[in-house]
């Protein structure tokens, strides 16, 4: 079982893919999310009242990193985009979320860009959305002292 994480700070919270560290322009409010394709088990139910638990095969989810628009991370996965489109360099990578100890919140495998994000102009700086597909999350392991829980995304918080 993943134990909670004691403090949150979100500058204490460093995401890595293909090794562009994404935690260098995160928005204000909700930077990160991590949404599972499909629920863990799919259940059945017989004319009886038996029910009964199948496991569902579908291990992938979707992960939003909201990053203001004059940050590098931003400027660093236009260009990784811009490579992956006009050229011949792949895009599957491994993403890492970790915490200021660099102990492993959550990591995904073959984690790509799935569309080109939303831009906008304004008289502010604006945050822009990205969205990558993933291989579900491998295991957990986090201090168990405090209130707020980032959890393995069967069930838990993140």
């Amino acid at each position: 079982m993943a134990k909670i994480l004691k403090t949150y700070d979100p500058r204490d919270v460093y995401v890595i893919w293909s090794e562009i560290g994404l935690d260098s322009g995160f928005a204000p409010d909700t930077f990160l999310s991590i949404l599972p394709d499909a629920e863990v088990f799919n259940t059945v139910s017989g004319i009886g009242g038996k029910v009964a638990r199948i496991t569902n095969g579908v291990q992938t989810a979707t992960i939003k990193v909201s990053l203001m628009q004059n940050s590098d991370a931003n400027k660093q996965l236009m260009k990784k985009l811009n490579e992956v489109v006009f050229g011949d360099n792949g895009d599957l990578a491994p993403m890492t979320i970790t915490d200021k100890s660099k102990t492993i919140l959550v990591r995904l495998e073959d984690c790509f860009i799935e569309s080109i994000p939303e831009f906008s102009l304004g008289e502010t700086y604006t945050s822009v959305e990205w969205t990558f597909r993933a291989k579900l999350i491998s295991g957990l392991d986090v201090e168990d002292t405090g209130n707020i829980g980032i959890s393995s995304i069967f069930g838990g918080i993140i």
